[in-house]
């Protein structure tokens, strides 16, 4: 050891800030023990999940008192926990268990919370004061709009949806103040985040609630028609490990995505905070990936892009710990399509490792096509492996006794699912490791004068004194520097390891070595305590109890509700049907010939037009002659927007607005984020109403407030109802009746079950650009995929009609103000359905009366 002169802290403390103002790494923690591995790799930070509310109900999430002690952990050696509440909450669950949940953790310092259910942002933001919360990537925010309005509502950080590029990310980081978090490895949703309902209309077990039970990585059947024409190596090549008689292919199973080549673009673009995929992964995985993301985020700051090279033999290794048959570079590079599908394999590929030569009766002789190291395992079939017991170079040739059963002819490739040098690496390196924070020690002996000992963290400066027993003059042998110094520097069953040490030893002492070990003790103490210290928070007594007791009053949600849509036309429309006892309906329709059989219904109150009618500049006219139309028929004419407008297409959507506006409409159905930013920017100068479709989730009457606070001081900008979620029973939704604003029930629709960046039909080689449909079959269900051309997006519909609008004393259980039909089919005839003249053959009631977890 050396003494501190003080450069060596300089320059350490110099790095630290560089790499803490350019970029975070972010590594997943599915339980205490990969949190530790993941700091002892490089990791800044680690978001994991607790007990409740985590998107990731299946991984081993922590208990209390683990989290309490990572919390901790991670604050002695600068590292930073976000806590996953990234889940929708029924109305019980944010009045009675949100709060004291947190409470805990917020007094232990939590750094922040990630954050999907608008009306959890809001309790947690007015309950913990400087607990930073950062908006999910289920939030699908896609453009800078979207962002603001987060930021706004007191975000601090946004995590963006896994499908924009690098322009889109740029283009939020220069227009909003807020920090940005992106995914920059593992596993992608082939649906937006947060707008995936497939596993919830499939089995119950919602994604919203951290139960998606994943059923992208099964096997769907295109119609035959819709088969590409291949030569050799189709959906049923020679290459596919994984084969089916019918056609069938992993058709929404995307590869996983490796930003590593990409990396000095991800950061120059504005992402502060590089997001690895995995809670559901095991250790080994978490920490090797993440070691070599600190490899290569280090290289970058230290030399910059000219000295940013990415060695071949790293993504090997990132490829041995998990891949879905090849790596790709997600969406950033503004790619997508059949190379980004995992056509052959949904789950880890492994990579390329034996070549069957010859087979004699069990006898098999192969040929490594890449290193081979001991331990390595190398797959049969779905049931079979087999382990390797010694090293052999590639190239070389090796045999091995097998079971005469397996079909291993000449020609076979293996793949290896794990790599023994690798796992032992990361196990030796990482796993079971525990970090030690680097101190400076001084210590200060003088004759007839107390110990004093001071440590120092050597990143903060933060320092502590502790004085002992007094030193006497020796008698014999006088105390040596070099013993006191081993003495005080050996700090193994404390958190700390001296980094440099200074003994000033004034004069021959005798100084008490049972002394100088109890000071050494103290004062390792005393650090840890003054550093922990300074993340610890209060709450005033009773705080936690009195937020509660506030969301139960539904005074507060009446009041708020009569003074946003007092005097509106909706509000007098609801009142008067209230009155004849009957309920406002409104239908959505996808032609014009739809909207010109509701024209004369009397009943009808509202006619949405979807957005694809009109998104054409040449439809401008066919708009006006709609809006005009409707107007005559005493109907209020309302857009129905994308279902997802992203930062590259905001300029058409705005164009769609305020061509609308220019109609003489003046009311929209929003479907997310960006356009509730959008058209908060034109309210500026128009008056717009807006309803907010399902997707915008208000599970709870929180969510609401949360919705009517994002429009702020913009009094022209007014949100004047909500759709109920998709989601909950009809005995759920009746608990928030007491909510902000109308409330409006889809009772017949087909069901919008992914909204994807992808397009099956474009994966298959079909794709023509005709927002054209298709079907699909699979898990015993039939679906309907219907390609959005115009902003090149697709959505995956249920095949079978929910329809929830007999008997009508269930949906006077779920009490909604207003009840709405979507006619999604272009066939569908609205003026039968409503007249009862026409029953569909494949109907139900999707969670209305079961609900979900």
């Amino acid at each position: 050891m050396k003494d501190s002169n003080g450069k060596e802290r300089k320059k350490r403390q110099e790095q630290m800030s560089l790499r803490e103002n350019k970029v975070e790494i972010l590594a997943p923690a599915g339980s205490y023990d990969i949190l530790m591995a993941d700091f002892a790799a490089g990791a800044d930070a680690v978001y994991l999940g607790g007990a409740m509310f985590g998107a990731r109900a299946y991984a081993n999430n922590l208990s209390q008192e683990e989290l309490l002690r990572a919390l901790d952990y991670a604050h002695l050696h600068d590292k930073k926990i976000y806590l996953t509440v990234n889940t929708l909450m029924k109305q019980q669950e944010l009045e009675d268990r949100l709060l004291p949940y947190l409470e805990p953790f917020y007094k232990a310092g939590l750094s922040a919370v990630i954050v999907q259910d608008f009306g959890a942002f809001e309790a947690i933001k007015e309950a913990f004061p400087g607990l930073h919360i950062h908006a999910s990537t289920q939030m699908t925010v896609t453009g800078a709009a979207g962002a603001k309005l987060l930021k706004e509502a007191g975000a601090s950080r946004v995590v963006t949806a896994r499908e924009l590029n690098l322009a889109e990310i740029k283009a939020i980081h220069d227009n909003c103040d807020i920090e940005i978090e992106s995914f920059i490895h593992g596993a992608l949703c082939y649906c937006y985040s947060g707008q995936c309902l497939l596993s919830s209309f499939q089995g119950g077990r919602s994604g919203n609630r951290g139960r998606c039970a994943q059923p992208c990585r099964l096997m769907y059947t295109p119609q035959t028609s819709a088969m590409p024409r291949t030569k050799g190596k189709g959906l049923r090549g020679d290459e596919n490990r994984q084969k089916d008689s019918n056609g069938s292919a992993y058709l929404l199973s995307p590869k996983d995505m490796c930003g590593l080549p990409v990396l000095p673009d991800i950061i120059e673009a504005g992402v502060y905070s590089l997001k690895i995929e995995g809670r559901m992964k095991n250790v080994n995985y978490a920490a090797g990936v993440t070691g070599i993301y600190r490899k290569y985020v280090d290289r970058y700051l230290e030399y910059g892009r000219e000295g940013f090279k990415v060695e071949d033999s790293d993504i090997n290794d990132l490829m041995d710990l998990y891949n879905r048959g090849a790596f790709t570079t997600g969406y950033y590079n503004n790619t997508k399509g059949r190379e980004m599908i995992s056509l052959k394999r949904p789950n880890h590929m492994g990579t390329k490792a034996l070549k069957v030569l010859k087979n004699e009766g069990g006898r098999v002789l192969f040929e490594a096509l890449e290193q081979i190291y001991p331990q390595d395992v190398f797959e049969i079939d779905k049931e079979n492996s087999f382990s390797s017991g010694s090293a052999y170079a590639k190239g070389s040739r090796f045999t091995v006794n097998l079971p005469k059963k397996y079909r291993l002819e000449k020609g076979r490739v293996l793949y290896r699912m794990k790599n023994g040098e690798l796992t032992r690496f990361v196990e030796k390196q990482y796993v079971g490791q525990t970090l030690k924070k680097k101190i400076d020690v001084h210590l200060t002996a003088a004759c007839d004068r107390p110990l004093e000992l001071t440590f120092t963290d050597t990143s903060t400066g933060a320092a502590v004194t502790q004085t002992g027993a007094e030193a006497q003059a020796a008698q014999k042998q006088p105390a040596k520097k070099e013993r006191l110094a081993e003495i005080v520097t050996a700090l193994g069953d404390t958190p700390f390891a001296a980094e440099t040490v200074k003994v000033d030893l004034q004069g021959e002492l005798f100084v008490p070595v049972s002394a100088l070990k109890e000071l050494k003790r103290n004062c390792a103490q005393a650090l840890e305590k003054k550093i922990l210290g300074q993340y610890y928070r209060e709450l005033p007594k009773g705080a936690v109890e009195d937020r509660i007791a506030m969301s139960q009053d539904t005074q507060v949600y009446m009041d708020t509700k009569d003074a946003s849509v007092a005097g509106s036309v909706e509000n007098m429309q609801i009142q008067a049907a209230q009155q004849s006892q009957t309920r406002p309906v409104t239908v959505l329709v996808t032609t014009l010939r739809q909207a010109e059989s509701v024209y004369p219904m009397a009943d009808i109150t509202d006619i949405y037009f979807d957005f694809r009618l009109f998104i054409r500049e040449k439809d401008s006219r066919m708009m006006a002659e709609a809006v005009g139309k409707c107007k005559a028929a005493q109907k209020n004419p309302v857009l129905a927007l994308p279902h997802i407008l992203r930062g590259k297409d905001s300029q058409k959507g705005r164009q769609l607005m305020e061509n609308w506006l220019a109609a003489g409409a003046d009311t929209f159905l929003v479907r997310s984020l960006e356009q509730l930013g959008l058209l908060k920017e034109l309210s500026r100068s128009a008056v717009i109403r807006v309803i907010t479709d399902a997707n915008l989730y208000t599970w709870n009457t929180r969510a609401e407030q949360f919705l009517l606070k994002t429009t702020g001081t913009q009094k022209n900008l007014r949100i004047i109802r909500t759709t109920m979620p998709l989601e909950l029973t009809a005995q759920e939704l009746a608990q928030t009746k007491n909510a902000v604003l109308p409330r409006e029930l889809i009772v017949y629709t087909h069901l919008p079950l992914m909204v994807s960046e992808q397009c099956v039909k474009k994966t298959l080689g079909k794709c023509d650009g005709a927002n054209g449909r298709m079907t699909m079959t699979g898990y015993r269900q039939q679906y309907q995929v219907q390609s959005v051309c115009d902003l090149c997006y697709s959505i995956l519909y249920d095949d079978t009609v929910l329809d929830i609008s007999k008997p009508e004393t269930l949906i006077d259980k779920a009490a909604p103000d207003s009840i709405r039909y979507e006619f999604i089919e272009e066939t569908a005839e609205p003026d039968k359905v409503l007249t009862g003249r026409q029953n569909c053959e494949k109907t139900g009631r999707g969670h209305f009366e079961l609900g979900v977890e």
